[in-house]
């Protein structure tokens, strides 16, 4: 065998376990914020969308949550009993609008030590339009996750503070 093989075959056996442990340490949270991701691209709506289009991205949306999920995000959602009622408030907020884009703007992933929860903060802006009015809101969210059977699902989600209303919702409005 020549010198130069042996050279490669030992950088191939120092580099591959190195690379083995950092990809399957950070596994978890590439999932978590890949489900992010796709959450967030099924939150946003087009005006040309139809009725059974958003039933079927609200459907989508709860799926990635556990069966009765906490969700404390007044004045929008507080404790739906189960995905189903939560799929039809999903389904009747962005119905409100004509058009809804969503942006992470921050996102923190912390995993628990066993690897079976995490906690994600994350700040994220939402711009509705009605008619000739918009309107955008920017929150700070908190969620809970827990894997179910190689599964990341939401099982709680709360606004933990506001950044900015949008102008209907604030008192004391000029």
């Amino acid at each position: 065998m020549s010198r130069r093989f042996l050279c490669i075959a030992v950088a191939l056996l120092l580099v591959l376990p190195v690379w083995a442990w950092y990809w399957f340490s950070h596994r978890d949270e590439r999932l978590i914020r890949r489900e992010i991701r796709e959450m967030t691209a099924l939150m946003e709506k087009e005006e040309t969308e139809t009725a059974l289009a958003g039933l079927s991205r609200a459907k989508d949306i709860t799926r990635r949550f556990v069966l009765r999920p906490m969700i404390d995000a007044p004045p929008y959602v507080s404790h739906p009993a189960d995905r189903n009622e939560f799929a039809a408030l999903i389904y009747h907020y962005r119905n409100a609008v004509a058009e809804l884009r969503v942006e992470v703007l921050d996102l923190s992933v912390s995993l628990a030590a066993d690897r079976r929860r995490a906690t994600v903060a994350m700040v994220a802006t939402a711009t509705a339009r009605r008619g000739s009015m918009e309107e955008s809101d920017t929150r700070e969210i908190a969620l809970e996750w827990v894997k179910e059977e190689r599964l990341w699902l939401v099982e709680s989600a709360r606004l933990t503070s506001t950044i900015r209303h949008p102008l209907s919702l604030e008192e004391n409005v000029p």
